[in-house]
């Protein structure tokens, strides 16, 4: 089997095991009745895909979620400078809302929380040469959005249009 194939059966496995996992969030939600808070977006368009949204949301509630409003560098030791791209930063991270990413290079390779990393993956790019011990901090600031509630049964629809 060629590479590619290789790779495009392991994507349609992933997505397959994704999908798997979302079934079982959903029914997971319709057991507890309602019961908790919506913890992410993929939560909340799997209760909508279930049809199961106005067990948890009514025309007035609110929704706050976090937006990423900005990101700044800090950086220690032989690095000069650090460039962040926002977008392949918070693609990497997965995470909006006030935060900050610690870098650490131990001489051989960079880790975030202990675990090795690539600052391509995360979008940074840096000015001089890491020494063990140097550090590059990326501060995420964010602010709150709130969305509101405003007709459960015209989500219904735009979600049956969809599938």
């Amino acid at each position: 089997m060629g590479r590619i194939a290789q790779e495009s059966t392991l994507k349609m496995s992933v997505a397959a095991n994704e999908r798997s996992a979302d079934a079982l969030e959903t029914i997971a939600v319709a057991l507890s009745g309602g019961e908790g808070k919506i913890k992410s977006f993929k939560m909340l368009l799997n209760l909508i895909r279930g049809g199961l949204i106005s067990r948890w949301l009514h025309v007035g509630d609110q929704i706050p979620v976090n937006k990423e409003s900005g990101l700044s560098v800090t950086v220690t030791g032989g690095i000069t400078a650090a460039t962040v791209n926002e977008d392949v930063f918070m693609a990497a991270t997965g995470h909006a809302g006030t935060a900050a990413y610690e870098f650490a290079y131990d001489g051989a390779a960079w880790t975030l929380n202990g675990e090795a990393v690539e600052l391509t993956a995360y979008g940074i790019s840096l000015t001089g040469t890491p020494a063990s011990g140097d550090t590059v901090v990326v501060h995420e600031t964010a602010s709150e959005i709130v969305f509101d509630v405003v007709n459960i049964e015209k989500i219904h629809r735009a979600v049956d249009l969809l599938t």
